[in-house]
């Protein structure tokens, strides 16, 4: 797996190749995985309809791990943003799950066939085509660790909420065609990535994403 360089922190980023998940979904690769911080889960429930003919902007958010409590309304909100505001997406059937180290860990090992957990890895859905309008339809998943945000964030001087939505900016960048197998495509992309963190943190508040122990919830869905 490559490590390329954050905004401010290297992030990792993966974005796992064609192989069929156990959902029976394929998990569109390029020819060498990349590093920033994503990756995807392989249970059918979380399984995204994907519709081939009618634009669809289908956005799941899953909670799957207890390290920390996550405002999943907040997040839809800043994936929203990103989305339709930063990115102006025209389509997209998106999927991001928060994971724990262990589900994270069987993902980089079996998808991308490296040990340990990492940040985030991608599931690129997409056909190899794009929109009538030139843009790419963003199809796929990105399973985010949230361990390793809180393990990043010690290391780097963040804070985990950042580095958390560092990943999403970074595993939307690889599902849209972003690259950082090449130092002028990293470059090209940490740019991007930086400036819509940035955008984002002015608008939201990354720290908010932290949900207190007072309107903490079941924190499964939003």
């Amino acid at each position: 797996m490559r490590w390329c360089n954050g905004s401010s922190p290297p992030t990792r980023s993966n974005v796992a190749g064609r192989e069929r998940t156990a959902s029976g979904k394929r998990a569109e690769e390029s020819s060498q995985p990349q590093t920033s911080r994503s990756r995807e889960a392989s249970d059918p429930k979380l399984q995204i309809p994907i519709k081939s003919q009618s634009p669809t902007r289908t956005l799941t958010l899953r909670d799957r791990q207890h390290r920390r409590a996550v405002d999943l309304r907040l997040l839809r909100r800043m994936a929203r943003t990103l989305l339709d505001d930063l990115l102006e997406a025209e389509n997209f059937d998106l999927g991001i799950y928060l994971v724990a180290a262990a589900e994270m860990t069987r993902l980089n090992e079996t998808f991308l066939r490296h040990q340990g957990p990492t940040d985030v890895i991608a599931f690129d859905y997409n056909e190899p085509v794009q929109t009538n309008h030139g843009r790419r339809t963003l199809r796929g998943e990105i399973f985010i660790c949230v361990d390793e945000a809180v393990r990043q964030a010690r290391r780097f001087g963040t804070s985990w909420q950042s580095e958390a939505v560092r990943y999403l900016v970074h595993g939307v960048l690889h599902l849209l065609g972003y690259d950082d197998l090449k130092p002028t495509e990293r470059r090209e992309m940490k740019r991007e990535e930086a400036r819509l963190l940035r955008q984002l943190a002015r608008q939201f508040g990354l720290s908010k994403l932290a949900l207190s122990k007072s309107a903490q919830r079941p924190r499964l869905s939003a």
